[in-house]
Parts: structure tokens; C-alpha cells; sequence
């Protein structure tokens, strides 16, 4: 009987194999910039008071002889500017400021009119602030009665809004229809660390106490900035606080984190303590995020001051990247509970150039889209997405997407896992799920948070789902579960597993691939006929289908569809 069941087992995989065809969203064309004109808040500034030096020491706040500087030393009209200012807690994270009054500038991008004839305002470094508000001006919208997403925009350590690239890359947001606040973060005004020191473990460890200053008074300033800009009668009304969403590169990607609650690292025992958590911010995202270093995780012990952060994240690192090493990033996203993703631009290193804006921009306005504007189109190019044709070679080392609430006929199918059996298993039953969790299935059942979307039986159009449970003392101490009738029918008569009935029911694919407002369900197989031991899992995620090959699972392809 043993012989006849492992034969048959091995022949049904034979006799109706799930679909391995390509994914038609797999690969992607880069998005171009947006239709959208920009126009931005007032930072008139006087360089002549330059006298030859950089401006931007000002910018960035870099001290000279030991004198202070900053942006708005240089303002012509501060009171027309958007300016707030910091005041660091009584806490361990703050040793040194605590109590201080710090000063903060930001500048605010928005859709404009294609009929906006101000002017743009010149800086030194031959790029423009454009259609730049004056003192008096109201700001002109790209229509009457749009309230925008918000992106906060956290630059790297060292830099500013109007530095190199990051003014072309706040408006290249302004074009998909976002306004977009960046901070002047001033970092070197409370530490002189450079990027390269990142890397120092003597360094990090004599300056311990004045990098987490530096670090922990970022995602105050994005809170500040917040607040400034959702109470400024010019800009409130036009601001949806509803859809607020932060994009961080290098360190801003560590401060996108701890200002939605990420605990950060505050001693060199790796404790770690949380600076705040704002629940405005509805989803994250960072290119080159940093997460600190092998001997100095940016979130605690083994980045686990994430743990439960369930917001929604996008990351983009570089598989060459020692400042900002993509594994502690990597590491950071796997202990997220809610929407995340990781992807990996093959040999790129710690920056930003013109060659890497297609994989950048496509990644997060589809992000962004799904997340902050509710777009399910987005949401699922964003979830099938494995690369964009134009720039650096990408791959998702990450996609875990949390459905949507179930709506009409939906079902959520919950997963669980067994790690002494190291088996898993799927139920849509909430009645099964809830026993399992009060141990009806016997002790050692978790959930492991992921899940994916069925339909009830009966639902008109999809197709019902066979449910199988090996036979006892003859079949494996596991389910199967198989949309396809004539499978089926030929598992049924397999005496190695017995007919439980109709599970619940799906969308299936069409010549291999699921439709486009579809994701694909996977199932992997244990190879475990051998020993008696099959066992199956499905999932939504690619990386996660990945891992399991990587330990020796097989991969069988797409066995149904879901709603995202």
C-alpha cells in the first residue's frame, strides 16, 4: 500500500502540473516623470554673503572656525519661509541637547499650473527652486480642489533639499501628483561624523552618545515639520493628512523608520529605545536605507526594535553597499509584520546618479500608489514587479503584501506552522483558524502572519478548491489542496489521501498566468513522499517561495489566484 502511495503521489505530480509559465508583470518598463508642473515654498536666500564659500556648508549646516551655519543665516524673507524649531525630551537618547531649542527649515513642493508664470528662483549650483513662492504669495495649485498625498522627504547624512541630485528628486514625486516636504536636517550642526566613519567601530564607539543625538533628533524634526505644515493655512487645506507617506535615502531611510516607531540602538549593549512614533505616516520607503553595521544594528539586537512595525515599507539597497550593508537592511525588513518589500540593485554601491532613477522612481511611485492612494492596479504591479527593464539589475529580495480587507464573497486563507513537524498549513475556516489557535490541532500550531484572499463556495465565476488529508496510517499527516477538477478526481481515487471536501474557492489562471488585478499563488512541495512526510505550502510571495527552494523545497508553480 506504502509503494502504491508513494507511485501515485509522484505520478500526480506529473499528471497535472501547475503552471510555470513567466509572469507578464514580472519585468516593467521605467516610469517616465509624471505630467505634473512643480511649484515650491519660499527659501529666498542672499549669496552674496557667501564671500566664496560653499553654500553648502549653510545648507547642511556645516560649522566653519567653529562658528555656526546654517540655511537660515542666508534667508532674505524667514518670516515667508516655513521654519519650526525642536525641542529634545529629558531622555537617555539625549544626553547633551535635551532641553535645547534647535532651528529647522523646510521646503514644500506641490502640482502646480501649467499657467504658473512666477519665476524660478536660481541657486548656486546651477539648479532652480522652481515657480518659487515670495514673501505675500499664495501658493497656485494645479487645480481648485485636489487635497494631495504628502511624501516627507529625509535626505542622507550631510546633505540638503537643494544639494546635488535631491531637489531633482523631490520633483520628480511633484510630477506623479505628490507634494513633498523636505527637511534641512543640519546634521553636522550636532555631530561632524562623515559617511565613511559609519563604518568605524573605534569611531562609533567614542562617539557613541553624539551619534544617537544626531540620529534620534531627525525623526523629531520630521514630526515638526508635520505639524508646521498641516497648520499653515496656506498649505492645509490642500494637504490630505490622510495619505501621508516618508521617502528617506541613507540615513533619512533609518529616520523614515524610527519616526513610525522604530526603536533606536542607545547603547553599545545594543538596548534600544523608541524616539517616537508617528501614526500619520501610512507607509514607508528608503533607497540605500541605513541600518547600521554588523557590530552596531541601527534597531537594537538583531534589529528586533522593528519588531510589530506593521506600516507599510519599500526598501531599495545595493548589493555593494558596505556604508549601508543591504544584509542589516534585509534583516531590518524580515521582522516587519505589515506590507514589505526589499529590492536589490545588483553591484550598485552607497549612490545616487541619473542611471539609477528608472529602478528608483518605478519602485516607489508604484509604492506610493498602492499605499498612500489606495490604487490596486498599483498594488498589484507593485506585488508581481521583479524588475524594471531600464537601469541596474534588480530582483525583490523581499514581497510579503498584506491583503486587503475582505469584501464581498472574500475569505482570508490563514496560514500556520508546525516547527517540530516543520509542516504548514492553510484554512479559510475562521472557525478551524480560532481552534487551532486554542490548540484543537494539538500543541505547537503559530500562525505565521502571512495569508492571501479565496472566495466562499459558490461564488459565480471561481472555481472550487478539493481539500485533502493523508489517510491515517497510509497517507502523510498533512493536507493537499488542488483547484483542478480532473486532479481532483484522480487524488480521490489515490488511497494515500482522503476527500475532505470543498475547502472554499478561487480564481484560477488563464494560459499560465492569473489575470492583471490577480496574484499569483504558488505552491512549494517538501519532496517528503520518500519518508512519508509531504507536505505542501502556498503563498503569495515570491521570496518567500524562494526561501523554501533554498532548503530544498520544490517549487511548483502557480496554482490559483488571488485578490490583492
Amino acid at each position: 500500500m506504502m509503494i502504491r502511495w508513494l507511485l501515485a503521489s509522484v505520478l500526480g505530480l506529473i499528471f497535472v502540473s501547475p503552471s510555470q509559465a513567466a509572469d507578464p508583470l514580472a519585468r516593467a518598463a521605467a516610469l517616465p516623470p509624471g505630467p505634473y508642473a512643480a511649484a515650491c515654498s519660499n527659501v529666498a536666500q542672499d549669496f552674496s554673503q557667501l564671500n566664496g564659500e560653499p553654500v553648502e556648508g549653510y545648507w547642511e549646516g556645516i560649522p566653519r572656525d567653529g562658528q555656526y551655519r546654517y540655511v537660515t543665516q542666508l534667508l532674505t524673507e524667514p518670516n515667508a519661509t516655513l521654519r519650526f524649531a525642536v525641542t529634545p525630551p529629558h531622555t537617555d537618547l539625549f544626553p547633551r541637547l535635551r532641553g535645547e531649542v534647535k532651528e529647522y527649515v523646510a521646503l514644500f513642493c506641490y502640482p502646480t499650473s501649467t499657467a504658473n508664470t512666477r519665476p524660478d528662483f536660481a541657486l548656486p549650483n546651477g539648479h532652480v527652486v522652481p515657480h518659487m513662492e515670495r514673501a505675500g504669495d499664495a501658493p497656485i495649485w494645479s487645480d481648485e480642489v485636489t487635497r494631495y498625498p504628502l511624501i516627507v522627504y529625509s535626505h542622507g547624512l550631510g546633505g540638503s533639499p537643494l544639494s546635488d541630485d535631491y531637489l531633482s528628486s523631490i520633483l520628480r514625486f511633484v510630477s506623479h501628483g505628490y507634494a513633498v516636504a523636505a527637511l534641512f536636517h543640519g546634521d553636522p550642526r550636532f555631530s561632524r561624523v562623515r559617511l565613511e566613519d559609519l563604518s568605524d567601530y573605534w569611531y562609533a564607539v567614542r562617539n557613541f552618545s553624539e551619534l544617537v543625538e544626531m540620529q534620534a533628533i531627525r525623526p523629531l524634526s520630521v514630526v515638526g515639520a508635520l505639524d508646521l505644515l498641516l497648520a499653515d493655512a496656506r498649505y492645509r487645506e490642500r494637504i490630505d493628512a490622510e495619505r501621508i507617506g516618508i521617502f528617506g535615502t541613507s540615513l533619512g531611510g533609518e529616520t523614515a523608520l524610527l519616526t513610525v516607531g522604530a526603536k533606536l540602538t542607545a547603547s553599545l549593549g545594543l538596548t534600544s529605545l523608541a524616539v517616537v512614533q508617528d501614526a500619520r505616516i501610512k507607509a514607508v520607503a528608503g533607497y540605500v536605507p541605513y541600518s547600521g553595521q554588523s557590530f552596531l544594528p541601527a534597531f537594537g539586537d538583531d534589529q528586533n526594535g522593528v519588531d510589530g512595525l506593521a506600516v507599510p515599507y519599500l526598501g531599495i539597497a545595493g548589493t555593494a553597499d558596505f556604508t549601508a550593508p543591504i544584509s542589516l537592511t534585509e534583516q531590518a525588513v524580515n521582522r516587519l509584520s505589515g506590507s514589505r518589500f526589499l529590492v536589490a540593485l545588483q553591484d550598485v554601491g552607497h549612490r545616487y546618479d541619473a542611471s539609477l532613477v528608472p529602478d528608483i522612481y518605478t519602485w516607489n511611485v508604484f509604492f506610493f500608489d498602492a499605499f498612500l492612494r489606495g490604487d490596486l492596479s498599483a498594488r498589484v504591479k507593485l506585488a508581481r514587479l521583479q524588475e524594471v527593464a531600464e537601469g541596474p539589475a534588480d530582483s525583490t529580495r523581499v514581497d510579503v503584501l498584506s491583503p486587503l480587507p475582505a469584501s464581498g464573497s472574500e475569505q482570508f486563507a490563514h496560514e500556520f506552522y508546525h516547527p517540530s513537524l516543520k509542516h504548514f498549513f492553510v484554512t479559510a475556516s475562521a472557525a478551524e483558524a480560532a481552534g487551532i489557535d486554542a490548540g484543537a490541532a494539538g500543541a505547537g500550531w503559530q500562525r505565521t502572519g502571512l495569508q492571501f484572499k479565496v472566495h466562499g463556495l459558490g461564488t459565480s465565476g471561481a472555481s472550487s478548491v478539493c481539500r485533502f488529508y493523508g489517510t491515517p496510517g497510509v497517507g502523510p499527516n498533512s493536507h493537499f489542496y488542488t483547484a483542478n477538477a480532473p486532479e481532483c478526481e484522480w487524488v480521490k481515487g489515490d488511497p494515500g489521501w482522503f476527500y475532505e471536501g470543498l475547502a472554499f474557492a478561487v480564481d484560477t489562471a488563464t494560459d499560465g498566468a492569473c489575470a492583471p488585478d490577480r496574484l499569483p499563488v504558488y505552491r512549494a512541495y517538501n519532496q517528503g513522499y520518500p519518508s512519508n512526510d509531504s507536505n505542501h505550502r502556498y503563498t503569495i510571495s515570491r521570496s518567500t517561495l524562494a526561501e523554501m527552494q533554498r532548503v530544498g523545497w520544490a517549487g511548483e508553480g502557480i496554482v490559483f489566484c488571488a485578490a490583492p
